[in-house]
């Protein structure tokens, strides 16, 4: 475990950084003993501990990265810190107060893999733990490269609400093949020395395979012009079937140079470009990248949480709070979605009076299919409840209308 960007910290001022970690610490090493763990050197800013069991070691992790997330969100600690967590299983060797071993280096180098806030472990650690946490999203990380290590680990990482995606992460994770793939095609004459002119010939001539070979070297070469052709080619359905995967992982390459509108709009492109088990899991990334200072990127993070079974309590908090913030600004279609979740008996957060607003507030924007919501929900609910949320809702939808007016 260590934290993110701590040096930095360090060098604003040393002794608040060192207070604050000293804070942090009071409360993280007694959830460690509690958990049945031992804590070894710790060096700075980062903490070793070995565990009686994996569901111990990964229980503590998520209530570790839960509770800070909590403590910062509150600003009850300053400065704020973010920490990264890498959970591995193997023979390790005690010397003294010193931790020693590959299995040791091993959960470092998967830390590093983590999220900012997040948790990231081995294959092993997912094949002993993932009965005991059902409640929790596992996301698949694929095999990364790691410096020294011959191995070949698989890794995954938990879906914690409040994490910021590591910028370096994606580029880590992906496949092998990809990489070896289109060095082979940078190689080859009959791609290496094309232009994108050359691709759009191809194109045109129905050889897509072609097309989208110079497109991706050109991409990776650093030209915008190639990338708005290959996102056409996605857009037209004209990447042939054993080119998807290739063309996706392309678009997550190329991801740390895209500003926000970019990230959105690849987000959505991939989450359309339904050709992969994890192409969610990237539309995610992309959203998540670009959510801390684009509307439209939360709005659809916050959708494709909330309609995946698969979501987490917490993550279904943070997606409602990202669509409020969408709807909030007469973002009529989070409002929809709104006034359905709240609606929905099935669900722990059914409310009817929360329903009643957000459908209110779409059909007032015009939206016709909240009208027919609207009229099913009336049904159900009493006079005195029906009056006050029309109250509640006619105040919202002035509220609305003026932080748009005054954005």
């Amino acid at each position: 475990m260590d934290i993110v960007g701590y040096s930095s910290l360090v060098g604003a001022n040393e002794q608040e950084a060192i207070n604050a970690l000293l804070n942090y610490r009071k409360l993280i090493d007694p959830f460690i003993t509690k958990n049945n763990g031992r804590i070894f050197t710790t060096g700075g800013d980062s903490i070793f501990a070995d565990f009686s069991s994996p569901v111990n070691g990964l229980r503590c992790a998520i209530f570790i990265q839960r509770m800070v997330c909590d403590l910062n969100l509150a600003e009850k600690i300053k400065p704020s810190m973010r920490f990264r967590i890498g959970l591995h299983i193997g023979d390790v060797l005690i010397q003294g107060n010193d931790l020693l071993g590959e299995a040791v280096n091993i959960a470092a180098r998967i830390e590093q893999m983590a999220d900012y806030g997040g948790v990231s472990m081995s294959e092993s650690i997912y094949l002993h733990t993932k009965n005991s946490f059902e409640n929790e999203r596992f996301i698949d990380g694929g095999f990364p490269v790691f410096k020294n290590i011959k191995e070949s680990i698989h890794v995954y990482s938990i879906e914690i609400a409040g994490t910021t995606p590591n910028p370096n992460l994606i580029q880590k994770v992906s496949a092998q093949s990809y990489q070896e793939t289109v060095k082979g095609w940078m190689k080859d004459p009959e791609y290496a020395t094309k232009k994108i002119m050359d691709a759009q010939n191809f194109k045109r001539s129905g050889q897509y395979d072609k097309a989208v070979k110079i497109l991706i070297i050109r991409v990776l070469k650093g030209e915008m012009d190639a990338n708005e052709e290959l996102i056409s080619m996605v857009e037209k359905k004209l990447i042939p079937q054993d080119f998807h995967n290739f063309v996706v992982d392309t678009f997550v390459m190329i991801s740390k140079k895209l500003n926000s509108n970019d990230q959105t709009k690849f987000g959505l492109l991939l989450s359309n470009y339904a050709l992969g088990k994890d192409n969610k899991f990237k539309s995610l990334y992309f959203w998540k990248m670009a959510s801390n200072i684009n509307d439209e990127a939360k709005f659809h993070l916050g959708k494709a949480l909330l309609e995946d079974p698969t979501t987490s309590v917490n993550e279904t908090k943070e997606a409602i709070t990202y669509l409020t913030d969408a709807a909030m600004m007469k973002n009529v279609a989070a409002a929809v979605i709104l006034g359905l979740f709240y609606s929905d008996k099935n669900r722990d957060e059914y409310d009817e009076s929360t329903a009643f607003k957000w459908l209110w507030v779409a059909r007032e924007f015009k939206d016709s299919k909240a009208q027919v919501y609207l009229e099913a929900l009336v049904k159900t609910m009493n006079k005195a409840t029906f009056v006050n949320s029309k109250i509640v809702a006619e105040s919202l939808v002035d509220q609305i209308r003026w932080n748009v007016s005054n954005n």
